[in-house]
């Protein structure tokens, strides 16, 4: 799957959500003409920029609610070697920023456009080898931008998820309201719309729920579709460190991750996961081993 689909899924989904706010207030509120196309398309514009320029923006605050430090020098020195290596591969000249979270599991990602995040119990365990097979991969997503696609999507689902919320806290209320008492409930719910259609907002309340409802059937399709290449991507990222000669490390990881702790691989649960089943990706390491061989190493 072309590493552009991301992309272009963002971008569809931040114009198509305006797109249903702005119909929605038209069939349900009111317009003045004469600055209607101006402002709707200008929004629309600046909604999809702000989405896609999030990771410059978004991932030091995001960092903030995570256990997320800057390494000490010993932690710094192992992980620049690692880099170093790669870099000289990929003649990738690029700064990229370290950093290091408190946990003891194996765990790493990337974030942003620069920077790549080891968990502490990885940097203490692997050996260097392993340990640039892992950045290996997360060095893939941030040259493939990867991670600026994803911060883009999130940002993008961010106000719908909102006002998914709302309406459930509303929904909450109402069948709080019809837990007192079908007749009285009812009664009280009719009251309720009376005074909306007298108070002339009674619209504006159908088009908040129209809205909702179409906003909860792209976030399903999108959402899907969503998943579904962030998973590609893995496999993707697997086969960047193989093609730099870590192919093998990459599959020890992976081994000893799926040694450490019960691995989910029910179907189900894989459709709602951003990784693929732990034991996809080793096959998929293996056979591209078997098939492809790996860049000398210097």
């Amino acid at each position: 799957m072309s590493k552009y689909f991301q992309f272009v899924l963002v971008v569809a989904y931040a114009l198509l959500t305006t797109s249903v706010l702005f119909i929605v207030i038209e069939v349900f509120g009111r317009y003045h003409p004469h600055v209607r196309d101006s402002l709707v398309f200008s929004i629309m514009i600046g909604w999809l920029l702000l989405c896609l320029s999030s990771a410059y923006y978004l991932t030091d605050i995001w960092l903030l609610f995570r256990e997320v430090r800057k390494p000490i020098r010993a932690e710094e020195q192992k992980l620049r070697r690692c880099l170093d290596i790669l870099q000289k591969k990929t003649g990738d000249r690029s700064r990229y920023r370290l950093r290091v979270e408190e946990e003891m599991g194996f765990n790493a990602f990337a974030i942003g456009h620069h920077t790549i995040v080891i968990s502490k119990g990885a940097l203490q365990a692997l050996p260097e080898g392993e340990l640039t097979a892992v950045m290996a991969h997360e060095l893939g997503h941030l040259t493939t931008k990867d991670c600026i696609a994803s911060m883009a999507y999130i940002s993008a689902t961010y106000l719908p998820r909102k006002l998914s919320w709302i309406m459930q806290k509303a929904l909450q209320f109402l069948i709080y309201i019809l837990r007192i008492g079908i007749a009285q409930g009812l009664i009280g719910l009719a009251i309720v719309c009376v005074l909306l259609y007298y108070l002339h907002v009674f619209h504006y309340v159908i088009g908040a729920i129209a809205f909702v409802l179409l906003i909860a059937g792209l976030e399903f399709v999108f959402g899907y579709l969503w998943l579904l290449t962030c998973r590609f991507t893995e496999y993707r990222q697997d086969a960047f460190a193989h093609k730099l000669g870590f192919g093998n490390e990459l599959r020890d990881v992976l081994v000893k991750l799926q040694d450490s702790a019960p691995q989910k691989v029910n179907y189900f649960y894989t459709l709602r996961s951003t990784h693929p089943i732990i034991y996809n990706r080793i096959r998929r390491l293996e056979k591209l081993a078997r098939a492809l061989p790996e860049f000398t190493r210097s």
